[in-house]
């Protein structure tokens, strides 16, 4: 039902198939603002939202640790977690409302192979 609702973009379909090449699989069908992958435990979110503007953004779990990541895979990586709803396997803390809200880090990839670079840097 999702995907009639959601239709996949052809950037969020290539960037599937990188996931899936990585390992990574969808847990369940792409929502409005996510597609949710998993391997080994390991979840990943893409951000649907910003893939509609052509960029890759994909958010990672906040106990992540950053400085594993390939420093020369162009990766644009925040100083702090971001808020943002509908991520279920992420912890929920409260931000700035009454109620609680799932946060992560929100990473964004310049372009295929750096997606494909950091899924591959995930363990």
């Amino acid at each position: 039902m999702a995907a009639h609702e959601h239709p996949l973009t052809g950037l969020e379909r290539r960037l599937i198939a990188i996931a899936d090449q990585h390992g990574f699989k969808l847990l369940r069908e792409p929502v409005q603002y996510y597609c949710e992958f998993e391997r080994n435990h390991v979840i990943v979110y893409l951000d649907r939202q910003r893939s509609g503007r052509n960029v890759i953004a994909v958010f990672l779990h906040p106990e992540t640790d950053l400085s594993r990541l390939p420093s020369d895979a162009r990766l644009g990586i925040p100083d702090a977690p971001k808020h943002s709803d509908g991520m279920r396997h992420f912890p929920k803390k409260i931000n700035k409302g009454k109620r609680p809200s799932t946060y992560g880090y929100p990473i964004i990839c310049a372009d295929l192979t750096a997606f494909g670079r950091l899924l591959a840097s995930l363990k």
